[in-house]
């Protein structure tokens, strides 16, 4: 409907695959066993998942490309981003060897670095009919909102429009200034 290209990316922590915690003396050869094995369950994962991510693309008729990265994620996520105009994010990996305590931290740390707008979804596909902008007046906050309002990927969805940690007589200008803005492109939100 936008004529987008889409980027797939994969980001392979090579560090964090090869930390296999605590090794006992004697079982270096073991653990060392255990990283290999998970690099290569990993690598067969990801070659699966980009020939799934092409071929759903072609089927579509979509402009795709594929960038395979190993290193830091958070790193590499917030390179790509700067030539991209908003990032879907899966809050889970497909391997994580309970290496991964709490992914979410990601997620945090993406928008700490700037990366807006975030769609971080789950595992099983949803169709989106409820939106929720957070807007505290920020420059940041103003170029998420700006980024959803301009993209105009679900008009039909429902829009409610929040803003958190100031008094009512702070909150309610800034909610009058985005609530305008968003009428502008096409959206009834709700305060």
């Amino acid at each position: 409907a936008h004529d987008a290209s889409i980027t797939g990316v994969t980001v392979t922590d090579l560090a964090r695959l090869a930390s296999v915690g605590p090794v006992p003396m004697g079982a270096g050869a073991a653990a060392h066993e255990l990283a290999d094995h998970r690099i290569q369950i990993t690598e067969e994962r990801v070659r699966e998942q980009i020939a799934q991510f092409e071929a759903a693309c072609g089927a579509a008729d979509v402009r795709h490309r594929v960038v395979c990265e190993t290193g830091d994620p958070l790193h590499e996520l917030v390179n790509l981003w700067r030539t991209h105009d908003f990032t879907v994010f899966g809050l889970r990996g497909l391997f994580e060897y309970g290496v991964v305590h709490n992914p979410d931290d990601l997620v945090v740390k993406l928008i700490r670095h700037g990366v807006r707008p975030i769609i971080a979804v789950s595992s099983e596909y949803r169709e989106v009919n409820r939106v929720l902008v957070a807007y505290n007046g920020s420059p940041q906050s103003a170029m998420a909102m700006k980024r959803f309002a301009q993209l105009q990927l679900w008009p039909e969805a429902t829009v409610k429009l929040a803003c958190f940690g100031f008094e009512e007589e702070v909150a309610m200008p800034l909610l009058i200034d985005a609530t305008a803005y968003l009428r502008a492109h096409g959206y009834e939100p709700e305060v």
